[in-house]
């Protein structure tokens, strides 16, 4: 691996963001409410998310919105699929009128840290996507903590992919297409897993996308990161915080069993584009995910952002530099999609 993607300390954070968080209040986050369990302060906070992400689409897709082309031109529609234990698993499918690889899809997954997040929390990026590169989409709901289990989330992100691969496998007239995952935070991880556990089957990945992934265990002292990578995980730290993601010893996330770098071989995953934001307490995650992609010779393009925090582009899409990295997925995908 690179030497230059080890950080041993955050370094400062982008002038463009420090100006952006100042005017929009993110630096005074509301105070949490007293007198809640943890798991009913939690539910509460799904729905102030929610709230907050739908609030966020509806300014930037109104008529004089910078997104509000993202409605045109495009088609969502609901859909379901069901889980291993016979729950319901949302979903929604972006089919754009300009559909030019009709036989193919992307698989989303929204991040949250497998706490908070639906099927509109990251609705622009999806129409994006759908858009630009003339692709159907579908975004899976998974459930959440703390009402179910991390492992839970991983079995809905994997009983999502099969039922949709096997729809592009089988139910298809033409030359079957291909399929493409594209995953942020925690969604990265559900992404991630899905792809490792999809090696050695029938239903093929031609692409991977991980941005910002969550790919181990870092709380509790760091006993869950493998002792190759000890030295290396920097990045659960104070000086990798920002407003956006801070940092606290004390709090445990909710973490899968199985989890990405905790893999035993890394051996046959899909070529994959990872990006990375410096200021995130989950960069080392990424990094040494990459060391041990790159060990075991996978097809690897890493983008490191500096001085930027933890997918940021979900917080501030208006911002030009997040629509320039939303735009470098993008065109990573389209030298894949409709070309192999």
């Amino acid at each position: 691996m690179a030497s230059d993607l080890f950080l041993p300390e955050a370094p400062p954070l982008n002038a463009t963001w420090l100006a952006y968080e100042n005017a929009n209040g993110l630096l005074n986050p509301p105070k949490p409410q007293e007198g809640l369990s943890p798991s009913d302060t939690l539910r509460l906070r799904q729905r102030s998310y929610a709230k907050t992400c739908r609030d966020r689409n509806e300014r930037l897709t109104s008529p004089k919105g910078p997104s509000h082309a993202l409605l045109s031109d495009i088609q969502t529609h609901p859909d379901s699929t069901q889980s291993p234990d016979g729950a319901t698993i949302h979903l929604r499918i972006y089919i754009p009128t300009a559909l030019t690889h009709p036989q193919d899809f992307i698989i989303y997954y929204h991040g949250g840290g497998l706490c908070v997040g639906d099927l509109d929390s990251e609705d622009l990026q999806c129409r994006r996507l759908a858009k630009d590169l003339g692709i159907k989409l579908v975004s899976v709901e998974y459930r959440l903590f703390p009402d179910h289990s991390p492992d839970t989330a991983v079995a809905d992100a994997w009983a999502a992919f099969v039922a949709i691969a096997k729809l592009w496998k089988y139910n298809s007239d033409q030359q079957p297409g291909r399929v493409y995952i594209v995953g942020s935070s925690s969604g990265a991880q559900l992404a991630a897993q899905t792809a490792q556990r999809a090696r050695g089957t029938p239903y093929l990945i031609s692409g991977l996308v991980l941005r910002c992934p969550v790919t181990v265990d870092a709380s509790r002292g760091g006993v869950s990161i493998p002792q190759r990578y000890e030295d290396r995980h920097t990045s659960f730290s104070a000086s990798f915080g920002t407003s956006l993601l801070g940092f606290n010893p004390d709090n445990h996330l909710p973490i899968a069993r199985d989890m990405p770098l905790n893999a035993d071989s890394f051996a046959g995953m899909p070529p994959m584009f990872l990006q990375l934001c410096t200021n995130d307490i989950f960069y080392s995650d990424g990094e040494c995910y990459a060391d041990a992609l790159r060990e075991a010779g996978s097809d690897l393009v890493i983008e490191v952002l500096e001085g930027w925090p933890h997918t940021f582009w979900l917080k501030a899409p208006e911002l030009e530099e997040a629509g320039e990295a939303d735009g470098r997925v993008i065109a990573w995908l389209k030298q894949r999609v409709g070309t192999e």
